[in-house]
């Protein structure tokens, strides 16, 4: 197992904790991030995945190593999403 895999397992596993002390579903949920680091971990948790434009990270890896499900260029259009989802 790489260290990066670890990181994203362990991140995954804090996630499914957090979800499980709110009684919350990982499909019920959006993982928000500006990294790939942030959207894989939220993808192996279970969670749709939304980038944000707003990143320090390069737009085309984040793109591509991230996966994300959705992408947003404003923290408003978060409703849009969770409007479309549930």
């Amino acid at each position: 197992m790489t260290k990066k895999y670890r990181l994203y397992a362990a991140f995954s596993v804090f996630l499914l904790l957090q979800l499980s002390n709110f009684r919350v579903k990982p499909e019920e949920c959006l993982c928000v991030g500006d990294s790939p680091f942030d959207l894989q971990s939220g993808r192996s948790a279970g969670t749709k995945t939304v980038a944000v434009r707003y990143t320090a990270f390069g737009w085309e890896k984040l793109l591509e190593e991230g996966r994300p499900d959705f992408v947003i260029v404003r923290p408003q259009e978060l409703l849009e999403i969770v409007g479309k989802i549930h």
